[in-house]
């Protein structure tokens, strides 16, 4: 592109001697174009319409926020206006959204992608490609299934993305393969559960999205696609290592599309966000980017914090349901090691801005990476303060009964605490019925809580289970009513405490006869 010019899909402008000049030439278009000035009058930024009204929808009416900009010749530098705050990406020119630059003529070869993948997933792509070319349609390998390519590491989820008709496609697929199919009208993605297929390689179901441009009506809200080509579809994406697409070819060279150059970041473990409204329109990107930035050990900008900070400041976050949220953190969780990533969002401030109760220091779960999966979360939130707590619990419908259980049971540690006598039957009575398998994982971080734990499997394990009930009771000659539970409550306490050995209904039975039997 010369440097005398600006290049838009609508038109390109030979860049005038002076900027009122070059604002009544854009002014001119049809549609016009908008052009962002900073305060400082030493850069501008170029805007269509559509993004002016989607920046002044989410209220930012002081300057308009630029999604792609472009060097301008001379002294003048780029820089984008947000939030008023033109200053925090002034001058950090990789980090914006570079114009489309044509896609560099390199492919990937057919083997080096299936070397990745496991060997019973091979077929399954085969035969969808083989649809897909059959109904004019291309299938693409996008998102982390592409980045895993050039990252040379196994594929274990794969993003596929359909230009064409994605309906049909996968129909057919799914038919041919004794798929159950699933659609997902407002996104138009098809999904396909083959669970005899792939059962073997923990792959149980492939999602085919369509390759679309999303627009968001305002932060935080789920979005309109439009099915567009692949071009368009690795602009929509969140950060440059996750804009290549590689056009699968059974057999042959794969060719690559990588307009943002995310090989080159990925190799040099740099992060880039495309544009700095990516988490405005989708404030859960914060967290994936988090997980990426982790898992891939990337090195990105000071400005990445800053964007997050602005993002955060405007109450993005709470337009997000909790559910999405929850899929996130449930995500975030499930990495091999989710410390580093609950750090970084932590050094953020994120989780105090998203609720409270998820604001735990990073040194109170050091250990998290060894705690079942099941119960990362309530070991994670073992040290979130009791308040904060029960208000998550009552606004987050979804969390599991295991956290839903731990206000109380820090209650009645805490009173354990202050009972040193306590006998094993009291223990059991208050807290043997929490589930132990959680006792111990909160106990992994906290040694009074494994201590508790493992005293509780000691009284279970010596305990003789109890071999009568109420009829055996009745049968004795005890009448029918409160009598009966009251002599089963004193044999089962009489058990834990030690009090009574009987290991056999017959022994147990003479046990209630001699305490509570007719005189």
């Amino acid at each position: 592109m010369a440097s005398d010019t600006i290049s838009h899909t609508l038109a390109t402008i030979t860049l005038p001697p002076t900027l009122p000049a070059l604002l009544a030439q854009l002014n001119a278009l049809t549609p016009p174009l908008a052009v962002v000035v900073a305060l400082s009058g030493r850069a501008l930024g170029v805007a269509d319409t559509t993004t002016i009204a989607h920046a002044q929808a989410l209220g930012h009416t002081q300057c308009t926020p630029a999604l792609h900009l472009w060097p301008l010749p001379g002294r003048i530098k780029p820089v984008i206006c947000i939030y008023g705050a033109w200053n925090v990406l002034r001058h950090d020119r990789r980090y914006v959204a570079r114009p489309t630059q044509p896609y560099p003529h390199t492919t990937v070869a057919w083997d080096a992608i299936t070397q990745l993948l496991d060997a019973p997933v091979i077929p399954i792509i085969q035969h969808i490609c083989g649809v897909a070319q059959a109904n004019q349609s291309t299938l693409y390998m996008v998102g982390g299934a592409a980045r895993s390519v050039y990252d040379r590491q196994p594929i274990h989820d794969l993003d596929l993305a359909l230009h064409g008709n994605v309906p049909v496609v996968a129909a057919t697929v799914a038919a041919q393969l004794g798929g159950t199919l699933i659609t997902h009208g407002p996104f138009g993605t098809a999904s396909i559960d083959m669970p005899n297929a792939t059962e073997h390689v923990g792959i149980t179901r492939l999602d085919l999205i369509p390759t679309r441009r999303e627009h968001y009506a305002r932060a935080g809200a789920l979005p309109t696609v439009v099915e567009t080509d692949i071009t368009a579809d690795t602009q929509r994406r969140d950060i440059s290592i996750n804009a290549i697409a590689i056009e699968l070819r059974v057999g042959a060279d794969c060719p690559v599309y990588d307009p943002f150059d995310g090989r080159h970041d990925l190799y040099h473990r740099h992060l880039h966000l495309l544009h700095p409204l990516s988490f405005c329109d989708d404030p859960t990107r914060i967290i994936r980017v988090a997980r990426l930035v982790e898992r891939l050990q990337l090195q990105p900008r000071r400005t990445l914090a800053r964007v997050v900070q602005a993002t955060m400041a405007h109450h993005h976050l709470h337009v997000v349901s909790h559910q999405r949220w929850y899929q996130e953190i449930t995500k975030t969780l499930q990495e091999h090691d989710p410390v580093p990533a609950l750090a970084r969002l932590w050094h953020w401030k994120f989780w105090k801005s998203l609720h409270p109760a998820f604001d735990v220091h990073p040194h109170h779960y050091q250990h998290l990476a060894r705690v079942p999966l099941p119960y990362r979360l309530v070991a994670w939130l073992w040290y979130a303060p009791t308040p904060a707590l029960l208000a998550l619990l009552q606004t987050w419908s979804m969390l599991p009964r295991t956290l839903r259980d731990m206000p109380a049971l820090k209650a009645q540690l805490a009173a354990i605490n202050q009972e040193p006598g306590i006998r094993p039957s009291q223990l059991m009575h208050r807290i043997g019925e929490y589930d132990r398998a959680m006792l111990h994982a909160i106990g992994i971080g906290d040694p009074a809580v494994a201590r508790l734990a493992n005293h509780l499997d000691t009284i279970a394990a010596r305990t003789p289970p109890l071999h009568i009930n109420g009829h055996d009771i009745i049968a004795i000659g005890i009448g029918a009513g409160p009598a009966v539970k009251r002599a089963l409550q004193a044999l089962h306490v009489a058990l834990y405490d030690g009090e009574c050995t009987a290991q056999t209904r017959t022994e147990q039975m003479a046990w209630v006869h001699r305490h509570f039997g007719p005189t």
